[in-house]
Parts: C-alpha cells; structure tokens; sequence
C-alpha cells in the first residue's frame, strides 16, 4: 500500500490527503514531514500550537467513521455490504486544519487477519498512539463493558504501565517551571493525557453507570501495575483524565446517532477537550523526528523495552527550553525593530543588536539545556539556531536589499548628474573611483554580517557590485554616445563645411587633390579628439574595446566623406549646375567679379568660348576621381560627362546671344550720323537763338537738364510710368464709363435726326427740279437709292461708335 492515498472528499469540499503513517509491515513512512508542510502545518505559523487525538479500538467497530465525523478528515470506512473485514491497516494520519489536529487512525485491535501477531502489533500501536496523543479515544462496545477480553482489558494494563515507566518524570529529574504547574497535577507529573471511552450503540444503561465500571477496572490496574518510585502512591488522575461520551445506534437511531455525534464534534473544535498539561511541548517541525525515533525505540524491543525517561523527557525539554528562547529572542527582535526603525525604513545598529540577541538565546538555552544528553541538547541547539538566524537573515537580507537600493539610487543620481556636464568623458575615471567606494563603504557597513550570529552574506550584498557596474556601464555607454555627437560636430566643421566652400570655388587641377587634404586633415582630428575620449584620460575603456570604437570611426568617416561629396556633386544635374554657375561666373562677370556692360572692346565669343572651357572641365573634374588610398568617387559615366556638357552648351547660348544684342544696342545708340546732327542745327536754329533770347527760359532748361538726365541714368521711366498708370487708371475707367452712357444715348437721336434732315431736303430739291425739267425725274430714283444707303451709313455709324465705347 502506498504511503499517500486520498481516500474521497472531506466535509469542506477538498480532497484531503492521509499519510500511512506506519504500514502493515510497521514501518514508518518517511513523508511525514513533507505531509505536514503541504497540510498547512507549518513550523514557522504554528510552532507547537497544535493537537494530536489517536483513537484505538476493535476492528470494523467504527473508528474511521467516528473519525470522519468528528473532524475533517476522510479515513477509509468499511463497506457493510461487502461483510466485516479489515480496513485500516497500521497507522493513518489525516489533518484537521480547522482545529489544528492531527488524528491518528489505529489499526482495530482483535484482528482476524493478522492472528496471534496482532497482540504485538496492537501494544505498539496503542503505546505510540498514547506517547503522542494528547486525547486517546477508546472506541467500546457498550455490551462489552465489564468483560475481560472484548473491552481491552489487558491492553489497557499494559499501556498504563508502560505509561507510568515512560512519560512519567521522577520528582528528581522535574523539569517543569513552575508558571506550568496545574492545580490537578503531581509536580512529578511532566503531562498528562486524556483517555476518552466512547461507548457505541449505547442503548439503556445509564452513562454514569458504564462509568463506574469502566473506572473500577482503571482504578484496579493502575493500583495493580509495578510503578516507579515517583509515582507509588499517586491516584491515576496524576497520569490521566478520565471522560465518556455515549453514542447511541448508527443505523437504528441515526438522528440521535448524528446529533451527539456533532455535540462530539463540537468539543473537539473548542477548549473543552484539552487542558494546557496535555500539550507534550513538541514543535511541529520536531514532531516527525520524536515520532519516528518513538516508533523505532517501540518497534526494536520485543519486549517492549522503551526509552530511558531521562532521555524522552531530556527531547521534550530541550525542545521546550529552545522554544522559550526562541520566543525571548523573538520578542527582542521585535522590541529591536520598532525602536530602531527610521522613516527610510532602515534598523540603525542592526548589526550588533542582532548579536546581542543571539548570544542572549543561546546563554538561556545553554543555562538550561546543558545537563540533557549531549546528542539531544546539541541537535535542539542546532534546530534553535537554524530557526533564530533564518529570522534573523530575513531581517537582515531585507535591511539588506534597502540599503543596497539606496546605495544604487543614490550612485545613478550621480552617474545622470555626470552624464550631464560637458565633455562628461573626462569624468569616468570619477564615477569608477565612486562604485569602488560605495561597495566597499557598503561592505563594511550596512551589508557587513553581523560579528556573533553567522549570516551568509545577503543576495542584495552580492549583487550591488553587478548592479552599479550596469549603472556605469550604461551611463558610460551613453556617454559614449554624446561623444559621438561631439565627433560628428567636429567632423561637419572640419570637412563637410569646408568641402562645401571647396566645391562652390573648385579648381579643377587641384579639386580632388585638395578634397584629400581636407579628408586626412579631418580623418585625423576627428580620431585625435575619439582617442582622447575612449582612452586613459576619457573613459579608459578596453585597448581591445578602443581598436574596435576607432576602426568603427575611420569607417564612419569614409562613409560620412563619401555620403557629403555625393550631396555636393553626385549627380549629373548638380554637376550641371554648378558648371552653369562657373560659366555665369567667367562670362558675366570680370575679374573683379564687376558684371559686364559688354561694350564695343568686350569680345563675347572669346569670353563665352572661355567660359564654357570652365564648365566642361568643372565637369570632367567632378566626374571622378581619388580620395587618397581610402576610396575612389566615380560620379558620371563617359555618357554623362558628353550629355552633361551638351546640356551646358545649351543652357549656356542664350547668354552669348544677349550679350551680343546688348552690344549691338549699345553700338547703335552711340553711332548719330553726322547729317542728322547737321540738320538738327539748321532746323533747330530759331529755337536755340530764342533760348539765348529769352535768359528765364535757358535758366529753366538748365535746371531741367540734371532731372533729365538722372531721369534717364536711373530709368526712372520705370518706376514713373507704373505709377502714372495706377494714379491715372481709376479716372480712365470713369470716364470710359462716362462716354460709354453718352454713346448709348446721344447717338442714336443724332443719327436718326441726321437722316431725316437729310432725307427731307433731298426730297424738297428733287420735287423742285422735277416740276421744271422733265430731265431730273430719272435721278429721282437715284437720288432715293442715295437717300437709302445714307441711312444705313448712318446707322452703321452708330453701331460702331457704340463698340468702341465698349
């Protein structure tokens, strides 16, 4: 069988685990601790605050079931309809969480599977139950009280006897302080135990009577045992408290059955059932170890020979004295906390109080604990001192891990505030010289264990050291970083802005020679100035780390020289456009960089046959060329190179063709023939005596003569004409609009009044002539004609002048 099962649901809806705790073969389990643990009954919660109930009695008498109903637990139970046959077998544990108990299932006395070796097993069983215990249930058929056999009566003898050899303390070896002692019990008592009779199916015998009975018969045996000096004399409640529960039938009377059953139930959940002289002082954690050296002591003597006394009570003591100092210790430590506590949440003087207090717990434990068996006084010394500094290195690592926070807080504050001042490289070596600082201040302070009480060092101790060399890392990797900038500040002064120039007054001859000068010039400041940084006087990185940063940088800077001449002259329309700004350059300026008048000496095909050489061989220099041994720059194609000076010859006429027109201009306004001088002479020859004549008049001219003359020097004609125009223009609009309205009115009338006049008196003169000459009648008829088209002259007349009004 294994030594975990889940035997079903409890009452709160879990699966609860049980523990064999010792099997059919009696061995014991070695899960018991770890079942504990993972049943919520910890050491470091709980401590001894627990209780242990066991229950023995005949098998399939109903133990598991009065088990399952009295506490949370699931113990296996016999199925009726399968017959009566053996279900627990050995030892199960199950835990009561609720109540904090442990409950101890025994294998049913009287066993017909196991034969003449239950007796044996069944005092083992019974004498481990009643070690451990604070409550022993005895499960009692009420129709076997007073019988020899069927009521456990020799077994309750041998376990009353071997109780008073075992657990009793002779008043010489009393290790009870005297805040523990009990109004009902013997100063040689070291606890006591309840013995719990539930007498099942009770029917009609009357509860008090039953136990008067069953009291007799204890009474008996106990007088009758072979007791220890210690205890001849004592009553049997020196050693027991004696109580019965009756519980009527669980089939006939179920409702009764249940009821008391709950009452039952209801006990063992409160104080009523236990008393303070029960507890056996043994801490949880210590629990598995007693048990099972218990159980090996039981098993090992055939003739049940147990422990010494000495030796149980030297176990339960030394677990008791290390508790109370635990505890004391516990206490300082709190008292410690709350008075050396700081708004920070740091304990000054950590340190030495934790020694003080942990040569304090071992002083009391020594004091007391020192004349027990060696092995057990030093292994409970131990288990105090692995619970004391597992407190005390929580306290600590936690003190730890704030101050360490601080120390890390407080170095980033100053890496940020490095990071920000300029040229921040030349403080590394600062910042380094710090973190070695703070470690060691840290060292041999907050994070120093304590002198007496032997802490491991904390995780935060060792980790502070990793933890600011990532804060340096990362502020020098910035710093870095803003380096970087500085470089490329520098190298934008040193070669792109000067290449810049270099190409807006590039000679061809020495363009890409001076383009190298500029790149090495550049190249070796900018990894001076990296140099200074990344080395002994910057941030004293690596040699192999610095190699690396200034092979990266003599890369950068190719590539950034490379990227700049591209920008500058890479490609065929910039190479164009710059040849064009050479040419204006050469042809439309002199060498004082004065524009051309292009007077009659200025000879414009050889200037713009010289103008154009430039540009082409801007061109041709732009093409391509070397920059030292570092990289070669190919901008244009032979293709690109003919197109490009083609689209050069072209944008560059234009410019020779105006210039000779402005010359021709400027030859004809200065070529007046002789003959129109002459004639000026002759024609104008009153008018200049009439100027000599009349002083007022030539006075005038002259001063007129200046404003003429600025007048045309300044093309004043220009400015004077759009102004004119603009001040003039409304008022030719109005009176557009003006004449327009007249046209529309007036003409009409006048061309109308104009006809008839004309065609009355043309009329009157053909009558005229008609009654004195027959002659004339025929040129009636061509006179009409004439009449008719005079009117339609008129009236085209009309017509027109009203389009051209508008």
């Amino acid at each position: 069988m294994d030594s975990m099962e889940d035997h079903g649901e409890g009452s709160n809806g879990h699966p609860p685990t049980l523990l064999q705790l010792i099997n059919y073969e009696e061995e014991f389990s070695a899960e018991m601790r770890s079942f504990l643990s993972r049943s919520g009954f910890d050491g470091s919660q709980m401590g001894s605050d627990y209780k242990v109930v066991a229950i023995i009695g005949p098998q399939s008498s109903g133990k598991s079931t009065l088990l399952n109903l009295l506490f949370e637990t699931a113990f296996q139970t016999m199925d009726e309809s399968q017959g009566r046959y053996q279900v627990t077998q050995g030892v199960w544990l199950g835990c009561d969480l609720a109540s904090r108990t442990l409950v101890m299932d025994l294998e049913g006395t009287d066993s017909r599977e196991r034969g003449e070796a239950a007796v044996s097993f069944e005092r083992k069983s019974s004498l481990f139950a009643l070690a451990l215990s604070e409550v022993l249930i005895i499960n009692v058929w009420t129709q076997d009280v007073g019988r020899l056999n069927a009521s456990n009566f020799g077994l309750l003898k041998t376990i009353l006897e071997l109780n008073a050899q075992l657990f009793q303390s002779a008043s010489s070896q009393s290790t009870r302080s005297p805040g523990k002692h009990h109004p009902n019990s013997s100063d040689s008592v070291a606890f006591k135990t309840k013995l719990l009779f539930v007498l099942r199916d009770h029917v009609a015998t009357p509860l008090e009577k039953l136990a008067e009975i069953l009291l007799t018969d204890l009474h008996k045996i106990w007088e009758a045992i072979d007791k220890p000096d210690a205890l001849r004399g004592t009553k049997l409640d020196a050693a027991f408290d004696v109580e019965f529960r009756a519980l009527p039938h669980k089939i006939l009377a179920q409702e009764d059955f249940l009821v008391k059953a709950k009452q039952l139930n209801n006990e063992f959940h409160s104080e009523i059932m236990y008393r303070p002289e029960y507890k056996r002082d043994l801490d949880i954690d210590a629990l598995p170890l007693f048990a099972e050296n218990v159980w090996a002591v039981i098993r090992s003597s055939k003739d049940l020979d147990i422990p010494t006394q000495k030796q149980m009570v030297a176990t339960i003591r030394c677990t008791q004295i290390a508790k109370e100092a635990q505890a004391e210790a516990e206490s300082q430590l709190t008292t410690f906390m709350q008075s050396a506590a700081t708004s920070d949440g740091m304990l000054r003087g950590l340190q030495h109080a934790f020694d003080d207090i942990y040569l304090a717990a071992h002083a009391k434990y020594d004091q007391e604990a020192h004349r027990y068996a060696q092995g057990i006084y030093t292994e409970k010394k131990r288990d105090m001192d692995f619970v004391l500094l597992e407190s005390l290195r929580v306290i600590f690592d936690e003190q730890c891990q704030l101050a360490a926070e601080h120390v890390v807080n407080q170095f980033e504050a100053r890496a940020n505030a490095v990071r920000k001042l300029p040229a921040a490289w030349k403080h590394a070596d600062t910042l380094r010289a710090e973190r070695t600082e703070a470690v060691e201040s840290f060292l041999a302070g907050a994070g120093a264990p304590p002198e007496h009480a032997k802490l491991p060092l904390s995780p935060a101790s060792k980790a502070l050291a990793s933890r600011l060399d990532a804060v340096l890392v990362r502020t020098l990797q910035t710093i870095l970083e803003a380096s970087d900038r500085d470089v490329d500040s520098l190298w934008d002064k040193e070669f792109s802005t000067r290449m810049a120039n270099l190409a807006d007054h590039a000679k061809p001859a020495s363009f890409w020679q001076q383009t190298t000068t500029t790149f090495e010039s550049a190249l070796a400041a900018c990894r001076l100035f990296q140099a200074e940084i990344v080395g002994q006087h910057g941030l004293s990185l690596p040699s192999d780390e610095q190699a690396r940063i200034m092979a990266e940088l003599t890369a950068q800077c190719i590539d950034d020289a490379r990227a700049d001449l591209l920008q500058l002259i890479g490609s065929e329309s910039v190479v164009l456009k710059r040849a064009l700004k050479r040419f204006e350059e050469s042809f439309r300026f002199d060498e004082r960089g004065v524009p051309r008048s292009w007077s009659e000496r200025d000879n414009v095909d050889e200037l713009y046959l010289g103008a154009l050489a430039q540009g082409n061989a801007l061109i041709e220099t732009f093409a391509n060329g070397r920059v030292s041994q570092h990289f070669k720059m190919v901008i244009l194609s032979e293709q690109q190179v003919l197109e490009c000076k083609d689209n050069l010859q072209r944008s560059a006429a234009p410019a020779c063709t105006d210039a000779k027109r402005v010359q021709e201009a400027a030859l004809t306004k200065m070529k007046v023939p002789v003959w129109l001088i002459g004639l000026l002479i002759v024609l104008g020859w009153n008018e200049f005596m009439m100027l000599f004549r009349n002083p007022w008049l030539l006075v005038f001219l002259l001063m007129l003569s200046p404003l003429v003359y600025l007048y045309i020097t300044l093309d004043l004609n220009s400015i004077i004409v759009p102004m004119a125009t603009a001040m003039i223009g409304p008022y030719y609009e109005q009176a557009k609009r003006v004449a327009r309205d007249l046209l529309d009115d007036g003409l009409p009338r006048q061309a109308n009044s104009e006809a008839s006049g004309f065609t009355k008196s043309d009329a009157t003169g053909s009558l005229g002539t008609a009654s004195t000459s027959s002659a004339v009648a025929a040129s009636v008829s061509s006179d009409s004609n004439r009449r008719e088209v005079s009117r339609a002259d008129a009236l085209d007349t009309v017509a027109s002048f009203r389009t051209k009004a508008e």
